[in-house]
């Protein structure tokens, strides 16, 4: 009898020990989720410390694939599978980890693997493929799969359709079918503030301040202790310039999450975004103890030295960046603020390379031909501006008069005259008002053997008129106009109207030496007939 009830006993403290441990776990996830990340580390790493769980292991790579330590999520998820090789979770975590490497064949391998394990039966194995998969926008056709069996699986789980108007979202940029999955999760979980912020997200990117703030204001009364949501609320008031109120609602994300460097990163991030850089960088200055080895620390403060003007610190920190991430996971825009930086150091040649690797990486940032082609120009390597522009050009469908303008340019200091004029021509179609395509058509016709004055004569009449002279920095361009000007007077016989063109020159700078000249020289030649 006393057996019976010492095993009886054991089994209970068994199950409160149990149950105990599965609300640590869930706290421990939920910390995690609310941006309290070192709460939720400590909370996690005491859980797996005392029974090696291997769901807490998972969490925890989770948490080290949030800092960008790729090393410490892989070394959790393997932990998982020697915990448990029966856990579709480590699986899971290392398709995750190759994702980010864009490895898809072995991220498929694992996560097959996963679903394999789980026998197709688990939506949460599902939808958390599915969302590693959305938020890389990789694999479009297998995550829609994932999130559909997940919904048939669990149909009254609002996880399911917030992944699917996730899906709509990202792969097809479609807001209206996104929001309607997103309003059926909260039909199915209405205290939940997650569908509410992703409406809110919606309507912010389509600039509607009104909508999205009633959406957060929604979210904030579902879970008024949930932070993610008071750091939306900021980033959408920031972006629209309400710069106290959203600070007073990033100040509650801080307390409600904890000032670690991972939220301290997300607001300098939010303060980066809206170009308030200079915030942005006290920000970052504010860390106590800042991991300078963390990719995103580096990635951020290297991109935010360039907007402050610190080039020097720019160019050495995306260097650091570069240089410690695997090849995989370096951004284009890495290289592309490395190139800019760079470019303001004068250091040309090693600015184009970068910037060639942020094409490389990135070949729809069609905007980099432009920077690549304005080394090129300031160089006088006018061939190699000429193919960069030409793909700035050729590669969009609408053109830009100013991307034109530009190629003209290159094509006039290359003595290509006749291509260079029917560029310009292009340009004034598109841009009938811009000044300085007339100036370089006149120059083009005026000094083109096969063509004659009178054009050039007509393209310099009208820059005068569109020109501002009000302008200090327009002086040059007007008198080079009005000497070109007089001189065909003189040409035609209308010393009258020469004489004009030179008064008007000296009217800008009374001391003009040649202005004077020819000024004198048509005098003698008044005097002589």
């Amino acid at each position: 009898m006393k057996r019976i009830l010492f095993g009886a006993l054991m089994l209970l403290l068994f199950a409160m020990q149990n149950t105990c441990r599965g609300q640590s776990l869930d706290e421990g996830i939920k910390l995690l989720k609310n941006h309290s990340y070192e709460k939720a580390e400590v909370a996690l790493k005491k859980i797996n410390s005392e029974g090696k769980s291997p769901v807490a292991a998972y969490y925890l790579g989770n948490l080290e694939l949030e800092r960008d330590n790729d090393a410490g999520a892989k070394e959790y998820f393997l932990s998982v599978i020697q915990l448990d090789k029966d856990n579709p979770l480590g699986y899971v975590g290392l398709g995750k980890y190759f994702i980010d490497f864009s490895k898809s064949d072995s991220a498929d391998f694992y996560f097959d693997k996963a679903i394999k394990i789980s026998k197709n039966k688990n939506s949460e194995v599902l939808c958390d493929i599915a969302e590693y998969c959305i938020a890389a926008k990789v694999k479009s056709a297998n995550a829609k799969i994932y999130v559909e069996q997940a919904i048939k699986l669990q149909p009254n789980n609002a996880r399911g359709y917030l992944l699917n108007g996730d899906w709509y979202l990202q792969f097809n940029n479609d807001g209206s079918k996104a929001i309607q999955q997103y309003e059926i999760a909260v039909e199915k979980e209405p205290k939940s503030p997650d569908a509410y912020n992703r409406i809110g997200y919606i309507y912010r990117g389509v600039q509607n301040l009104e909508a999205s703030r009633e959406y957060y204001k929604k979210a904030i009364l579902a879970d008024s202790l949930f932070a993610p949501s008071y750091r939306n609320m900021a980033d959408l008031l920031y972006n629209f310039g309400k710069y106290k109120e959203a600070k007073l609602f990033y100040d509650k994300y801080l307390n409600l999450s904890e000032a670690t460097p991972i939220t301290i990163m997300k607001y300098a991030f939010t303060l980066f975004s809206s170009k308030d850089y200079a915030d942005a960088l006290e920000a970052l200055n504010n860390i106590e103890q800042p991991d300078t080895g963390n990719l995103q620390y580096l990635r951020l403060s290297g991109y935010i030295y360039f907007e402050t003007a610190d080039y020097d610190s720019s160019v050495k920190t995306l260097r650091k960046l570069i240089k410690n991430s695997p090849a995989l996971k370096v951004r284009s825009s890495d290289y592309e603020y490395l190139g800019k930086s760079l470019q303001k150091l004068d250091e040309d040649s090693l600015a184009l390379k970068n910037f060639n690797k942020a094409l490389l990486v990135d070949p729809q940032k069609i905007y980099l031909h432009k920077s690549i082609g304005d080394i090129y120009y300031q160089k006088k390597d006018y061939p190699e501006a000429i193919e960069e522009y030409k793909k700035l050009v050729d590669s969009v469908e609408k053109k830009s008069a100013a991307d034109i303008y530009l190629l003209g340019k290159a094509y006039y200091y290359n003595k290509e005259l006749n291509v260079a004029d029917s560029i310009f021509t292009l340009v004034s179609n598109l841009s009938p008002s811009y000044a300085f395509v007339y100036m370089y058509r006149a120059r083009c016709n005026n000094e083109n053997a096969d063509s004659n004055h009178v054009n050039a004569k007509a393209f310099y009449e009208k820059f005068i008129s569109l020109l501002d002279t009000s302008d200090e920095n327009m002086h040059a361009y007007y008198k080079e106009a009005c000497f070109n000007l007089a001189y065909y007077a003189v040409l035609e016989g209308d010393d009258e109207t020469a004489r004009q063109y030179y008064n008007n020159v000296l009217a800008l700078e009374p001391g003009n030496a040649n202005a004077k000249k020819y000024l004198r020289e048509l005098k003698k030649e008044f005097s002589k007939n």
